[in-house]
């Protein structure tokens, strides 16, 4: 559906993947062991680069990613007592060769040699085969008839290592398609080891002749940041135009050249406290109470030791049912509910970071015969000021529902849910006085806002006479004008002046602000699912049939094109946020399983899957061109932006 001509190399490969399981008892009764082991080789469908509306050819060229995946658990069982259990549990999942579109839906990459390489959880070993990944230890208690405890302590490595995907040139961002070109976005690593521990007691009790369940707890994070991100060759060019046949650059008056400093390694750090109280009640036979509240405690330093976050918030949360008939089958239900979002340890990490990445830089600009420098932008702790005041942003929410049993394996549902974010942070940027570029974080207020409403229906049946179901029907609205974190571009250079191609020199607020209002890019109206199985119990076999249904509305978006401000690219909106919307569309899946039982406690079996029945074949993302003014605008520019075609995938499997 469009203008754009995909050309399709078919996909039809056939993906070998591997699984070990065993498990038993070391010690009859008291000890337990279980392990796994998954190994697999996995290319994915290929994708493309965005299409350009300037050059014909030379972009929307195919990549595709190889997944070396080697997956692993172990976890071990020890019944002490029959009141305290002891578990132990490690697993390590690395995998390696992603390849990722790291510019971005608006502006992305229009050539291989633009896109990023990508290994993960490697767990601080590149080679990633022999490290863990997580490890935990787990002992729950039961003291008398009234009391329960249980403990928790478990530490994790995680990483992602980042490289050009191919070739190691600069990045050139072209502002006549608005495309990125020629580099990688990033060529470095992130490593983020965490370490928990959770404690929590349960109180079974009777109070003025009701009963009550206590519970209480203490949560506690020890988190830890790395990082160190370069561009490849420490330069960025946001240019004219670059035309990736002859690799020449165009340029114009203007256009900028960013010369990173020498980067190096950034350390942060964080602790996260958080304590726990409630309380679940009866009031008569008709009557349900949960009552709780959370206390959090969040403190962070930066790479150089300075101390940028410290905060304390109070979360309550209360729920009430109500068995209208008193006999558990029609219940009405209300919730209110506070939950804060920690302050990302990206703030520590990037805006207070002494060794920022990808942040200081000089900037040059082109006057028709050669760059010239204009700029120095340097930013990090000694810089930015601490903002003593930051709070983490919340959502309140509220839900009121109605659920109604039928028979003793069915149930529907009604549910309303309204959803309120407050106290949004963002990052105003400004220039001091010396040119230095300053990152604020600020909570916004009401300037920045954020909502959802939805109504969900509901039907389930649990697994008897051979088959079971599931159901739901969502309508929602999801609208605002802030949708990130803390680094959308709604307030930055607010004393400046931008100009944009087609609307003249306007103050940077008003285009960053332009139109920023409307529904968020991830909003449905309408989701429908469906999940329903059959099992035919034979002989020597069960066949089991299982179709999968959805059908949802398509993404909102809005014509836009880029303008720049101190060698950043930033979005104009030209109509409101998500004034347009992709086709609605819909996808059938079919699973059939048969397992034998020859003897004994062994099965074996057989399973083949079809996704996408009907080859669908929608548009379902709207990324760079498509965003743009022009002849594509509102149509597909790369395969990406499309339904998979359909798939399929048989499994063997063996159990005893």
């Amino acid at each position: 559906p469009g203008g754009v001509s995909f050309n399709r190399t078919k996909f039809d490969e056939v993906v070998d993947r591997y699984a070990l399981t065993l498990g038993g008892p070391f010690w009859k009764d008291h000890l337990w062991f279980f392990g796994a082991y998954e190994w697999a080789t996995v290319p994915v469908p290929l994708a493309q680069t965005a299409t350009s509306d300037v050059h014909a050819t030379g972009t929307g060229e195919e990549y595709q990613s190889v997944q070396d995946q080697k997956l692993w658990d172990a976890k071990v069982t020890f019944q002490a007592t029959p009141s305290h259990l002891f578990t132990a549990q490690a697993n390590s999942d690395p995998i390696s060769g992603f390849v990722v579109n790291y510019w971005g839906n608006t502006n992305p990459a229009a050539e291989r040699e633009a896109l990023t390489a990508q290994d993960q959880n490697s767990c601080g070993d590149k080679a990633g085969e022999k490290a863990i990944c997580v490890w935990q230890g787990r002992w729950a208690g039961v003291f008398g008839q009234n009391l329960s405890m249980e403990a928790l302590y478990a530490e994790q490595q995680g990483d992602i290592f980042v490289s050009p995907f191919e070739g190691n040139g600069t990045p050139i961002f072209s502002f006549s398609d608005e495309l990125f070109y020629n580099g990688a976005t990033f060529d470095g690593f992130v490593k983020r080891p965490r370490k928990q521990a959770n404690l929590s007691a349960t109180l079974y009790t009777n109070l003025f002749g009701n009963t009550h369940t206590f519970k209480g707890g203490v949560d506690y994070q020890d988190l830890e940041s790395v990082a160190f991100f370069t561009y490849p060759t420490n330069q960025l060019f946001l240019v004219t135009d670059f035309d990736p046949v002859t690799r020449q650059m165009t340029l114009s008056p203007g256009d900028n050249r960013l010369d990173f400093i020498d980067p190096a390694q950034s350390v942060s750090e964080g602790k996260i406290w958080g304590f726990y109280a409630l309380d679940k009640f009866e009031v008569g036979k008709h009557l349900f109470f949960n009552i709780g509240a959370r206390v959090d405690s969040q403190q962070a330093d930066s790479d150089i030791g300075d101390t940028v976050i410290d905060t304390t918030t109070f979360s309550p949360r209360v729920t009430g049912v109500y068995d209208i008939f008193g006999n558990g089958k029609t219940l009405a239900s209300a919730a209110y509910g506070r939950y804060y979002q920690f302050l990302v340890q990206d703030i520590a990490d990037s805006i207070y970071a002494g060794v920022a990445q990808q942040a200081n830089y000089d900037l040059y600009t082109w006057d028709g015969t050669q760059f010239v420098l204009e700029d120095q932008i340097r930013v990090g702790a000694g810089i930015t000021p601490v903002n003593d005041d930051l709070k983490p942003s919340y959502i309140d929410e509220i839900n009121v529902s109605l659920q109604q049993q039928l028979g003793n394996t069915m149930a529907v549902g009604i549910r309303g849910i309204y959803r309120q974010w407050k106290d949004l942070i963002d990052d105003r940027r400004v220039l001091d006085a010396e040119g230095n570029k300053i990152t604020l974080p600020e909570n916004i207020g009401d300037e920045a806002r954020r909502y959802f409403k939805g109504i969900e229906l509901t039907f389930e049946k649990r697994f008897s006479r051979n088959w079971q179901a599931s159901m739901n029907y969502t309508l929602s609205r999801s609208e605002g004008n802030h949708f990130s974190n803390y680094t959308s571009q709604l307030f930055d250079y607010a004393n400046e002046t931008c100009s944009i191609s087609g609307v003249g020199t306007i103050p940077c607020s008003t285009a960053a602000g332009s139109n920023q209002y409307g529904y968020a890019a991830y909003d449905r109206t309408h989701i429908f699912q469906a999940f329903t199985a059959y099992t035919l119990p034979l002989k020597w076999v069960a066949i089991t049939a299982a179709p999968t249904f959805v059908w949802q509305s398509g993404l909102p978006y809005q014509m836009q094109s880029a303008f720049r401000v101190n060698g950043e690219t930033k979005n104009y909106f030209r109509d409101k946020r998500g004034s347009h919307r992709l086709t609605n569309s819909y996808q059938l899946d079919f699973a059939l399983e048969a397992v034998f039982k020859p003897w004994g406690p062994i099965e074996i079996g057989a399973k083949g899957e079809v996704f996408n029945v009907t080859n669908q074949q929608y548009q379902l993302t709207c990324t760079g061109a498509c965003l743009n003014p022009g002849p594509n605008f509102g149509r597909p520019t790369s395969r990406a932006n499309m339904q998979a075609p359909r798939g399929y995938r048989f499994s063997g499997l063996v159990r005893f």
